[in-house]
């Protein structure tokens, strides 16, 4: 019961999180939504983007463990939606490849085939 309390609160903070970072691009506030986005990594996984990036996705859900994980692949789902919007589709397609490997190797299913 407790798990399960922990994991409804993380969701809904990832919630808000994503909701406030999009509601920032969808104003236009691209910059703004990219440097939340970057905090949120930072304060939800304890490390910025860039030191995840270099490590192989098996690597990450290693170290962060499949709670962790999913929040990182929920965040890269986030930063694929700003890349959308700055109209940089191969950025998009990146960051969602890399959620999807960063789940697999979590043993979490990927959400597009």
């Amino acid at each position: 019961m407790i798990r399960e309390d922990f994991l409804l609160r993380m969701i809904q903070r990832l919630a808000e999180i994503i909701g406030r970072v999009l509601g920032l691009a969808k104003e236009g506030r691209i910059d703004e939504a990219t440097a939340a986005l970057e905090d949120a990594m930072r304060a939800q996984l304890g490390m910025p983007s860039e030191m995840l990036d270099r490590l192989p996705s098996d690597e990450v859900a290693r170290v962060l463990g499949p709670e962790k994980s999913m929040i990182l692949a929920a965040l890269l789902d986030a930063e694929a939606e700003l890349a959308g919007m700055r109209k940089d589709p191969a950025r998009a397609r990146e960051r969602n490849e890399r959620a999807d490997a960063v789940r697999v190797s979590a043993g979490l299913p990927a959400l597009r085939p």
